[in-house]
């Protein structure tokens, strides 16, 4: 079930939020108990058929807890390894058989007939969470859990398709409070008014953006220097605002319920350097990545190459996570090589003015966005090969493709506003306006998290105003581009 659709927004959500409330007050248990259900119907009603494997990966995990939660024996550490490489294999076998096996078949020159295998939803989130779980489960960072406990962490509907990737003690502790059983007003307003500008940002930015991206990528033919440069900065707009927009909806929803998910993004595009890009992207992501990987490797105590390698294998691991695609690999291993770049002269690049750090930055992300949007690197090499300089002018731009921009409201507006004005003016003048709403919201907009949530009647009329508009343009939404991963 997606969080901007007609049956979450009118059905689903309500019936949630009264019914949970009511339900807590038979107690503790039944509110877990209750959420459960809501959770399992949230994730089915899209993914009916892969719910029995995340049904399987928690029994397995939690057969494997009972064992390590005792922390001292001669086979835990044995018992540990297994469930760890188990997870591992099931999200080898779901996310990474169809690709090896076309690899296998192109390599070999073989006509091998494989079953396609679906990649269920949210495998590599829900996945990481396991090893979290049984790895602190391990090191005693949290009290024994109890099952509903587990079963709702894993299982709860805001964070199990897209993240973030949370600890278990930081969920079960809220699980367990009683004094966020009762409903908060407060709360409900702060997450209702987070959770529409969320889907704003999804709805009325990133789906508009992906449709030129789309565009660009189905017609490859078309894709000359200009029309590259446009859907290039177009993606890195896209993938912004619809990660941006899911964390925000998904901690609006947490929060009527008065949960509390991590923080996972934190405003990435005002970064100046590799460093910090990532410790505001996708912050649950490094901070698994960091203390289950890179620490356990060593981290930077070995010597400076023990530590670029390390650095390296990171990014990789975080390339490969993404999907079973090579552009993916070679997305994480630009971003570790420059990640190394940084530690090797940070002292001389921190020197260089703080403006020009940043073009620098948002210039490679860019360029590594388009890799990873890429469908293959054949693809990427065909665009590549048809770029030609003396076509960096406005007249090589795709009419097509910036058509793809006036939707159905917009062109009714602007035929009633803009009669003697073409198409064609209309369009580039909807992408410059487009892209300069795009920076000032990612560089001067503070986040939901950075700005003061008022109360008061300007407010919700503005808010109910874009409800409207997202809730009028939902039949063109596409999925989360991280419900994928």
């Amino acid at each position: 079930m997606a969080f901007s659709s007609y049956v979450f927004l009118l059905a689903y959500l309500p019936i949630t939020m009264i019914g949970y409330f009511f339900v807590n007050r038979f107690g503790n248990q039944a509110g877990k108990v209750f959420l459960i259900g809501a959770s399992v119907i949230f994730y089915s009603y899209k993914a009916p058929d892969c719910f029995l494997v995340i049904c399987g990966s928690m029994v397995l995990n939690w057969i494997c807890y009972q064992f390590v939660k005792r922390r001292n024996g001669r086979f835990i550490k044995i018992i540990l390894t297994i469930g760890i490489l188990a997870n591992v294999l099931t999200l080898f076998v779901f996310k990474y058989y169809n690709f090896f096996a076309e690899q296998m078949n192109h390599a070999f020159h073989m006509d091998m007939i494989f079953t396609r295998l679906a990649v269920p939803l949210g495998i590599s989130f829900f996945t990481f969470s396991q090893i979290s779980f049984l790895i602190d489960g391990y090191r005693g960072e949290f009290a024994k859990a109890g099952l509903t406990n587990y079963v709702l962490y894993v299982l709860f509907f805001p964070k199990v398709v897209s993240g973030p990737i949370a600890g278990f003690a930081e969920m079960s502790e809220q699980f367990d409070d009683h004094e966020r059983k009762r409903i908060n007003w407060e709360n409900v307003a702060w997450g209702l008014e987070t959770f529409i500008l969320g889907m704003g940002k999804k709805v009325l930015l990133a789906d508009v953006l992906s449709r030129v991206v789309n565009y660009g990528f189905e017609n490859v033919s078309c894709m000359n220097l200009p029309n590259s440069l446009i859907v290039m900065l177009c993606f890195t707009f896209e993938i912004y605002f619809d990660f941006s927009g899911y964390c925000d909806m998904a901690v609006g929803v947490a929060k009527i319920l008065n949960i509390e998910l991590p923080v996972n993004f934190w405003s990435p595009y005002r970064a100046i350097n590799i460093k910090e890009f990532w410790k505001r992207w996708h912050i649950t992501l490094t901070r698994f990545l960091t203390k289950y990987i890179y620490i356990p490797l060593g981290g930077s105590r070995a010597g400076a190459v023990r530590k670029y390698l390390n650095i390296m294998i990171v990014f990789l691991i975080s390339g490969i996570w993404h999907g079973a695609n090579v552009t993916f690999v070679v997305w994480g291993a630009l971003h570790g090589l420059a990640r190394c770049f940084y530690e090797k002269f940070s002292r001389w690049i921190d020197r260089i003015p703080r403006v020009i750090q940043w073009a620098g930055l948002f210039l490679f992300l860019n360029v590594t966005w388009f890799i990873f949007r890429a469908d293959s690197i054949t693809q990427l090499t065909d665009i590549v090969s048809g770029w030609k300089l003396k076509e960096l002018h406005p007249q090589f731009v795709n009419d097509g493709m910036l058509h793809t921009l006036l939707l159905p409201e917009l062109k009714f507006l602007a035929d009633a506003l803009l009669p003697k004005m073409s198409y064609n003016s209309i369009c580039y003048l909807l992408f410059e306006l487009l892209i300069v709403v795009c920076f000032l919201i990612v560089l001067k907009s503070k986040n939901n998290m950075e700005r003061k949530h008022r109360q008061n009647a300007i407010t919700a009329v503005m808010l109910a105003l874009l409800l409207c508009w997202c809730t009028i343009s939902f039949g063109s939404v596409n999925s989360f581009i991280y419900e994928s991963f």
